[in-house]
């Protein structure tokens, strides 16, 4: 984006003033600004700060390393994995699965006792009244899904 943006300024200032070399305007600033951030002082200081980072890091690898072969040689080693949100996620996946337990043990008693309920007791309207009971809560368990789909 910077090169495109210089390349249309170039452009822009080469339409307004033909004579105009972009390039050789801006070679001292940038020169100045490249000797200012990219100096021998400032390498220098780049390097140490890296080597005592090398040192530090390679005077413990000896010891970790020891460490390492040691637990994973008897079998004991953990592992820490932190990951935000999972606990939501779990609880989540159990309520889930606790409500298609429950949804499928229900289902499975309606299919083998459904008929025999349906017809027991007394009659109104064509339908006996455990049937209308049964109607009922069923039209009770789907306006609880469906307030339990929408409140969260």
């Amino acid at each position: 984006m910077l090169f495109k943006a210089l390349i249309t300024a170039d452009g822009v200032l080469t339409r307004l003033d033909p004579e105009l070399d972009l390039v050789a305007a801006a070679k001292p600033a940038v020169e100045k600004m490249l000797r200012e951030q990219v100096s021998w002082k400032v390498a220098k200081r780049i390097g140490i700060e890296g080597l005592e980072l090398g040192r530090g890091v390679l005077g413990d690898l000896p010891k970790l390393t020891r460490l390492l072969v040691h637990r994973l040689k008897h079998g004991v080693l953990d592992l820490k994995v932190d990951m935000p949100g999972i606990e939501k996620l779990e609880r989540s996946l159990r309520l889930a699965s606790t409500r298609l337990s429950l949804a499928l043990l229900i289902s499975a008693l309606l299919i083998a006792f459904g008929p025999q309920i349906a017809a027991a007791g007394p009659v109104w309207h064509g339908l006996s009244a455990i049937g209308w009971l049964a109607g009922l809560a069923t039209l009770g368990g789907l306006l609880a899904f469906l307030w339990s789909l929408f409140k969260g």
